[in-house]
Formats: structure tokens, C-alpha cells, sequence
């Protein structure tokens, strides 16, 4: 009975957002690949250079150790122990997830976690939470170097992008604010959520109060003043494997050659890629084709098909290794020990 009612639940929680990322999947799919030379889209995946594809996959690795790393940071705090291999574990197993449910790996990586490592689950959502709103703010504060690279070509591609980062990098620099408001005094905001549970819900007020105590200690973790620096420049590099490994991934196809694309354009499809993964279709699925190739046409001239056949190494990359390496660690975790 209660597996039934959680499967309830659950279906009444993700079936919306799932049939919506279905929805914008279907819908972005055919706008990448509507007008598609689809013999010529063959033949540039049959002549890719593998290599270049190998230093593309070392990268995007590198950089989930890396964010991996940053993560066990935020739980500074909340768990000093924690293991970078269970958190990097816990990162692919929820990419894995959200290639079936669209935002439910945020949930899964938490669960994992604490099933692995022993972390709260409230430190681990609300360090998840912190990690995307300060990915939020670097991919924003990206953006205007990429305007004075491309002169306005970009809002020209994408139209409204300019005002799109102003608003994220206002609304996630106000909840950044609203987290280390919270956190700064956490036996006082403590305090005000038990109060509030305790006239909202009584009999859950126990539980609220203990959860909410880990929910915030996970929320300050960002704020931890020994772990800033190491958190800062694992952003950094974060970031800068990302646009590497999307730069390693040009050599891979004729283009670079002609276009000679470098680092910088790079940096404007890891942009662009994080973009489409924010919007909620199944890993990715169709946002990733649609704005990887329509940057590639619009900015470096680049064919259609090899447009095309890069957005989808691109986004294989991308999901792969989530649902490969997360799978197993999963099936591991579910092995009794011996």
C-alpha cells in the first residue's frame, strides 16, 4: 500500500514535467534537424576524428571530478569526510537520472548520497540548490565577454539572450543573497521555520525543525570562509575544461579548418549548451541539437550537417558518461556489502 502511494505521488510530482520535457524534446528535435542533408549528416559522423573526441571526453570528466570536488566543499561543513569518489558517484547517478526525469537527478544525487556517504538529505539538496544558482552567476558573468567578442552577432542568433543573462544573473544573485541570509544566523532561522511549522503543521514540527537544521547548514556551505578559494578556482577550472573539451571536439570535424574556430567560440557554445540543459527536456535531448548547431551556422558559418553532427557528439558527450558511470555506481550501491 505505501509503494503504491508513493508511486502515486510520484507519478502526480514528475508526470507533468516529464510529458513538458517530452513536449520541448519532440519540438526542438525537429527544428535542429527539420531541413537536415540527412546524407551528408551521415557521412561527417562517419568521417569524425576520434582523438580529438577521446580529449573531449577527458575533459568533460575532468570537469564532474572537478565539480565533484567543489561539491564535497559545500558540505564542508555538514559532512568534513565526505569522500570526492561518493560525491562524484552521487554527480553521475543523478545525470543518469535526468536523461528519464528532467530536474529529478537534483533529487537523486541528494538520495544517493546520503545512502553512500551518510550526508543529510536536507545539506544535500541545499548544497545542490547553492551549486546551481552559483553556476547560474558564472554563466552570466560569462556573458559579456562573449558580447565584445561577437559585436552583437549574438543577439542577433539568439534574440533576447542579453536580457535573458540580465535577469538570471539579477534573480540568482538575490537568491544567492537570500541563501547567506539564512544562513548566516541558522539557530535563528531555525527558530522562525519551527515557529512556522508548529502553527502551519504541529505534528511534523519535530522532524521540520531537525531537517531544516541540516537544510541550512548545507545552504551556508557556500559562504564557508576556508573553503572560498578552493571553491572559486574549482569554478574556474570547471568551467574552463568545459570549453576545452568543446574546443577539442571542433578538431574532430572539417570546419576547423575553415572556420578556424578557437577558444573563445568555444566558450560561447559551453554557453549556449548550458542554456539548452536548463531548460527542462530529458538530459538535454533536442535543446542541445537546436542551440549548438544554430550558434555554429549563425556565428562560425559552419554547414547545417556538420552543425548538426557536432550538437550530437556534443550532447552524447555530454549524456554518456551519466548514464554509463552513473548506472554502475548505482547497480554497486545496491550490492549488499560484504
Amino acid at each position: 500500500m505505501a509503494s503504491s502511494a508513493l508511486g502515486h505521488s510520484m507519478t502526480r510530482r514528475y508526470g507533468p514535467k516529464t510529458a513538458l520535457g517530452l513536449v520541448l524534446t519532440v519540438l526542438f528535435l525537429w527544428l535542429a534537424f527539420r531541413k537536415t542533408p540527412w546524407g551528408e549528416f551521415a557521412r561527417t559522423m562517419g568521417g569524425v576524428e576520434l582523438l580529438p573526441v577521446a580529449g573531449a571526453v577527458a575533459c568533460q570528466i575532468l570537469s564532474n571530478v572537478l565539480r565533484a570536488g567543489r561539491w564535497k566543499l559545500f558540505l564542508l561543513g555538514s559532512r568534513p569526510d565526505l569522500r570526492t569518489h561518493d560525491a562524484f558517484a552521487a554527480l553521475m547517478v543523478g545525470y543518469g537520472v535526468n536523461v528519464a526525469l528532467p530536474r529529478g537527478g537534483e533529487v537523486a544525487r541528494a538520495v544517493f548520497l546520503q545512502r553512500v556517504a551518510g550526508v543529510p538529505l536536507g545539506a544535500g539538496l541545499s548544497t545542490v540548490i547553492t551549486e546551481r544558482l552559483l553556476d547560474l552567476v558564472t554563466l552570466a558573468a560569462l556573458f559579456p565577454p562573449l558580447l565584445l567578442i561577437y559585436r552583437g552577432r549574438l543577439e542577433r542568433v539568439f534574440p533576447g539572450i542579453g536580457n535573458a543573462m540580465l535577469l538570471t544573473a539579477i534573480l540568482s544573485a538575490a537568491a544567492l543573497g537570500a541563501a547567506w541570509w539564512l544562513a548566516r544566523n541558522p539557530e535563528a532561522s531555525v527558530r522562525r521555520m519551527g515557529g512556522l511549522s508548529r502553527r502551519l503543521a504541529p505534528s511534523l514540527a519535530e522532524r521540520i525543525g531537525a531537517a531544516s537544521g541540516h537544510f541550512l547548514k548545507g545552504l551556508g556551505g557556500i559562504f564557508e570562509r576556508q573553503a572560498a578559494t578552493g571553491i572559486a578556482l574549482l569554478t574556474g577550472a570547471i568551467w574552463f575544461f568545459y570549453a576545452v573539451g568543446f574546443w577539442l571536439l571542433f578538431q574532430a570535424f572539417g570546419f576547423a579548418r575553415t572556420a578556424s574556430p578557437g577558444l573563445g567560440d568555444a566558450l560561447g557554445v559551453t554557453l549556449v549548451m548550458a542554456v539548452a540543459y536548463a531548460l527542462p527536456s530529458p538530459g538535454g535531448t533536442g535543446t542541445t541539437h537546436f542551440f549548438a548547431s544554430r550558434f555554429l551556422t549563425g556565428m562560425l558559418a559552419v554547414g547545417s550537417a556538420e552543425a548538426l553532427a557536432y550538437a550530437t557528439l556534443a550532447h552524447a558527450l555530454g549524456v554518456l558518461p551519466g548514464i554509463l558511470m552513473g548506472g554502475v555506481y548505482a547497480l554497486l550501491a545496491r550490492s549488499p556489502r560484504k
